[in-house]
């Protein structure tokens, strides 16, 4: 990646509701989908100790300048990826990255699910899919396996052997192990880093907001909010399956009637009129019987209880 440039002067676009189809995003129906992974399926990012690795960086590299990857990350985040990505090819890229590696792989274990996920991976067809990541192989398919997805064809992490996103060099990896040309395939990511990667590879994109008010993603690119959207708009390309019909409603608990079954006569089965009707006042609590003493049961505050509100992620603090 070249010193000083800037891969986020896009103005800011407001989100694209349109239908995706294969007029708006040019090219053939697709037959590969690519995927980034954090903050696209899972939130790894705030899980995962990056300023501890990047102090075990500098160590390494004690006199490494570098611009940042992603303006979405946190800060040590960005650091310690632009130095992966500014030392690619060097000798000590390995122990670097292992350096990184066993701070994700301790993340992963407590990364969480991007609103939607499960619906989507139900959708989509694992043998056509590649994971494209900066993370490595090893901590992307631990993170994978964590939450019960489908193992896709390929994973393609950071490597010593290729550049990392934006350049396209993973994005083509991923679509020579799948066997389909750019043209063919659509990739869906968060950043605009993954947008990058997808235009300088020739592969159409799908950006994922999360729910950002704002976003840079270019002309051309279509956006949705979530992965629902996302699965929505893919199933038009052929690229997930479409959503059954009435998905959503919940079934009937007794379900149709037997063929041929029966039914029962107006009235079978009424208790007849008063029956098992109480006396009048039977049963009838004493006044006050039973009420709870003022304060009783309320559960305490502050104890630590909601897990989710203490460790919910904040996306792009600065570490």
């Amino acid at each position: 990646m070249g010193a000083g440039r800037d891969l986020y002067a896009s103005d800011v676009h407001a989100p694209d509701h349109r239908l995706l189809t294969v007029t708006d995003v040019g090219g053939p129906v697709a037959s590969a989908l690519l995927l980034d992974l954090d903050r696209t399926l899972l939130d790894v990012e705030p899980y995962v100790d990056y300023c501890a690795a990047l102090a075990e960086l500098r160590r390494l590299f004690p006199d490494e300048a570098v611009s940042s990857v992603d303006r979405a990350w946190g800060s040590c985040t960005r650091t310690a990826m632009a130095i992966l990505a500014a030392r690619a090819g060097d000798p000590a890229w390995p122990t670097a990255s292992a350096v990184v590696e066993r701070y994700e792989l301790a993340g992963v274990e407590r990364c969480r699910p991007m609103p939607g996920l499960d619906v989507f991976l139900a959708r989509i067809d694992p043998s056509r899919t590649a994971i494209v990541t900066l993370l490595t192989e090893r901590a992307a398919l631990r993170a994978l396996e964590r939450h019960g997805a489908p193992r896709p064809a390929v994973v393609v992490g950071r490597s010593a052997e290729r550049r990392p996103k934006p350049a396209p060099d993973p994005i083509l990896a991923a679509l020579g192990v799948l066997g389909a040309e750019p043209s063919e395939a659509v990739m869906v990511g968060d950043s605009e880093v993954d947008e990058a990667a997808a235009r300088s590879a020739g592969v159409r994109f799908v950006g994922l907001t999360n729910g950002r008010a704002s976003h840079g993603f270019g002309p051309g690119t279509v956006v949705v909010g979530d992965l629902l959207e996302a699965a929505a708009r893919l199933a038009a390309l052929g690229l997930v399956r479409a959503a059954p019909s009435g998905a959503g409603a919940p079934p009937s608990v007794a379900g149709p009637a037997p063929s041929g079954a029966v039914a029962p006569p107006p009235g079978a089965g009424a208790p007849p009129p008063g029956a098992g009707a109480p006396p009048p006042g039977a049963g009838a609590p004493r006044p006050g019987a039973g009420a709870p003493r003022p304060g009783a049961g309320a559960p305490p505050t502050g104890t630590g209880d909601d897990e989710e509100a203490n460790h919910r992620p904040t996306r792009g603090v600065t570490c």
